[in-house]
């Protein structure tokens, strides 16, 4: 039986979950009174993510994260939560697109799983949205912080951030249910790994620039972010970068979209995205 609540700001009655999917609003999460709430045009609540500089990367961690540099960011929102099952369900009823497999776990108000990039990608099209540059969810997932994870270098505190693989019980969990870092993101580190826009390439840290980078212009792979429920913490770093084959679909991989007018970047007409000179 499907339970339902009053939704505090549009005081509409709506399924419970972990946000109103008439106003946007989080229902079951309490966000920072400093973030700023956003709706995007599939009803999920967004987080406008300040400009700034950070250091991007990790002389620590693997090859493919040295060297760190400072990069610096435009402002653009941000997903709070990854995309839900629910939520993509409906993109796909509306567009008539082949729903992704259902583990036997992962439904509801949990983040969609068996999605491809390129399924990632015509939801954020569709609803007038992208994916985060590898940088900008770098950014947004340290949320001004330079530790280890969000909330610093201590990885006794991770599960009260993440589910990873001693706390997951194996499977996804609905977002929202652990703390959010201190922009009011949730599920940055675990859960799903989350596709981003980049192509993957090992040693693009070499050559990256340092404005609003936007990753090479072509590749064999694309960049995923954040680990999953399946892995251990040291998986989870903030600055770990991992790859998959954009057409591969697996119950590990969700994704968070960004706004389509985020920052300085830019698609153009053949459809490629890049920097706004």
């Amino acid at each position: 039986m499907l339970m339902m609540r009053l939704c505090p700001r549009c005081k509409k009655e709506v399924h419970d979950g972990s946000f109103c999917h008439k106003c946007g609003s989080p229902l079951t999460v309490s966000t920072p009174r400093h973030v700023k709430h956003l709706v995007g045009h599939d009803g999920a609540p967004m987080v406008h993510i300040p400009p700034g500089n950070f250091m991007m990367g990790s002389n620590d961690g693997g090859k493919d994260e040295r060297p760190a540099h400072m990069v610096m960011i435009s402002p653009f929102q941000m997903d709070m939560f990854n995309v839900t099952s629910d939520l993509y369900e409906i993109f796909c009823d509306k567009t008539e697109r082949k729903k992704p497999r259902n583990p036997g776990w992962g439904h509801g108000n949990e983040p969609v799983v068996n999605v491809s990039w390129d399924d990632a990608l015509a939801y954020a099209t569709y609803y007038d949205k992208r994916l985060p540059t590898e940088a900008e969810w770098e950014y947004a997932c340290r949320a001004g912080g330079t530790g280890k994870w969000c909330f610093g270098n201590d990885v006794e505190r991770l599960e009260k951030y993440a589910w990873y693989d001693a706390n997951s019980d194996n499977q996804t969990h609905s977002v929202g249910e652990k703390k959010a870092n201190a922009w009011g993101l949730y599920d940055m580190h675990g859960n799903v790994w989350e596709w981003c826009m980049d192509w993957y390439d090992v040693g693009y840290y070499e050559i990256s620039t340092d404005r609003d980078p936007v990753g090479p212009v072509s590749g064999h792979y694309r960049v995923l972010r954040g680990g999953s429920w399946l892995i251990d913490p040291a998986w989870c770093r903030s600055s770990l970068r991992y790859k998959g084959l954009p057409g591969n679909r697996t119950n590990l991989v969700g994704f968070r979209c960004v706004s389509a007018k985020a920052g300085r970047i830019v698609r153009s007409k053949d459809g490629k995205w890049s920097e706004q000179k």
